[in-house]
């Protein structure tokens, strides 16, 4: 007897989205709301605004998306923060391991 299995379609590549925004954006939505949660319970804040953070927090998350590939606001981050070369003609250390910077002397 042989086992006949029908196939499954499945689409792992399908993404949930809500206004536009993903799960993976779910970080750039806590942050802001957690410290005005946190302002609220150490400096007084009005419970009110912290619903004010989250609704402008997801306001300009979807102006800021719209159009864009989903996973932009993570480009940007790894854009920002990646070292950058400040002359074309400076020597690649990570390319040419066997280069050494100048040394200086230092003349006493």
């Amino acid at each position: 007897m042989s086992l006949e299995k029908e196939p499954t379609l499945r689409n792992l590549d399908y993404q949930v989205s809500w206004f536009g925004l993903t799960f993976d954006d779910m970080p750039f939505l806590m942050v802001p709301t957690g410290v005005a949660m946190l302002a609220m319970f150490l400096f007084g804040l009005p419970a009110p605004a912290v619903v004010v953070v989250l609704a402008s927090s997801v306001g300009g998350m979807v102006a800021l998306k719209y159009g864009k590939p989903k996973d932009f606001l993570w480009l940007q981050l790894e854009q920002w923060f990646l070292p950058r070369h400040l002359s074309s003609k400076e020597r690649d250390l990570q390319l040419d391991p066997t280069a050494r910077l100048p040394v200086k002397k230092v003349s006493r």
